[in-house]
């Protein structure tokens, strides 16, 4: 049997599902900074391909997860995965009751990634660090993109505030 050859010849198809599964199962694939708590669910698992070429794509859910210290609600996504890349082809959620949205990509080899999130519109007062110090009303949208090359991160962001009025 030559193994290079049943690479490239065995091919598989394979579907999945998750109803209750738990980010705390997941900890030994997490670096320790991103592991959580919570239970998500996976729907719409999909492997197909040869075991040198394959993909696997999937939905994940979950009414709450707590990830770095922060409580991450309604979320929902779709990661799309292959032996050369892993793409968060779409995620939304609120953290902070703070609406966010985004998309990303990661390569496996290199060590190169790119993301971009979407965040708001949030009431300027539901701001703790800003609500604290002045009273305000209006709301702002922020948005972040992301990439990092060969250990080289850049990355830039805005924000925008709309109907902004100070008591």
């Amino acid at each position: 049997l030559d193994a290079a050859r049943w690479r490239e010849a065995v091919r598989v198809e394979a579907h999945a599902a998750a109803p209750e599964a738990r980010l705390e199962d997941l900890a030994p694939w997490l670096p320790p900074a991103w592991r959580g708590g919570g239970r998500f669910t996976v729907t719409g698992g999909r492997f197909s391909g040869t075991p040198a070429a394959w993909t696997a794509a999937a939905r994940v859910a979950a009414a709450a997860l707590a990830v770095r210290g922060e409580r991450v609600t309604d979320l929902a996504g779709r990661l799309v995965a292959s032996p050369v890349e892993l793409e968060v082809a779409e995620v939304r959620g609120a953290v902070r009751a703070i609406p966010v949205s985004g998309q990303g990509r990661w390569a496996w080899a290199g060590g190169r990634g790119q993301a971009h999130l979407d965040a708001g519109p949030v009431p300027l007062g539901a701001v703790p660090e800003l609500a604290s110090r002045v009273p305000v009303d209006g709301t702002v949208r922020a948005t972040a993109d992301a990439r990092v090359d060969g250990g080289a991160l850049s990355a830039s962001a805005s924000a925008t505030v709309a109907g902004v009025a100070v008591a």
